[in-house]
């Protein structure tokens, strides 16, 4: 014999959502052990298929590649500047504009590795020193990869933008990412440039 339900009131379904409601606000939100980091390298496993709110965490600034010819470039992009957000970067992006990037930053100059897990498009990486010189490229990551990309000397940032928008643009090491957090003019940035940690 099948068990039914029994029939709620408006009263008492009221009473059942706002317990329910008040049960979901005391569970607590993913910490900083939700990511399994690696010391190396920017994006570790979070260890889930996606991570909540995968857009709209990061703060927004136009930054300008100067090349060695003496053309500007401008880029509309995200900033990565706290641990969570350069674990997060742009992992579960299924899309990136042509103008659009973004550029972890970090307090202090030191041997960075990149990698692709749980990225799905591929990503020029520019390895930047603390006055934004390029000091290194690594072209078309492989959406993916768990293969750490270092840098090939110290840096402080490193600018992703869309595979194949070095070589489209002919951005080469030597060239200068100009950015308030790379010694650059603090008119670029949009709002406070970097986040309180």
């Amino acid at each position: 014999m099948m068990r039914r339900w029994p029939k709620l009131g408006r009263r008492d379904l009221a009473l059942w959502l706002g317990g329910a409601a008040c049960l979901a606000l005391t569970v607590p939100a993913p910490s900083a052990a939700w990511a399994q980091t690696q010391p190396s390298v920017a994006r570790p496993n979070f260890g889930l298929e996606a991570p909540p709110d995968t857009r709209g965490r990061f703060a927004k600034s136009k930054l300008t590649i100067v090349t060695d010819d003496g053309r500007s470039l401008p880029f509309f992009v995200e900033l990565a500047t706290t641990a969570n957000q350069r674990a997060l970067g742009l992992m579960f992006r299924k899309d990136l504009a042509a103008d659009a990037g973004m550029l972890f930053v970090w307090d202090e100059p030191g041997q960075r590795a990149m990698w692709m897990k749980n990225t799905v498009i591929g990503l020029d990486m520019l390895f930047l020193d603390a006055e934004g010189l390029v000091v290194g490229i690594a072209e078309n990551a492989e959406p993916g990869s768990l293969r750490h990309i270092e840098a090939p000397e110290p840096c402080v940032g490193v600018l992703e933008l869309n595979a194949g928008t070095t070589r489209l643009l002919s951005i080469d090491v030597g060239d200068r990412v100009v950015h308030p957090l790379l010694g650059g003019p603090a008119e670029g940035a949009m709002g406070a440039a970097r986040p309180s940690r």
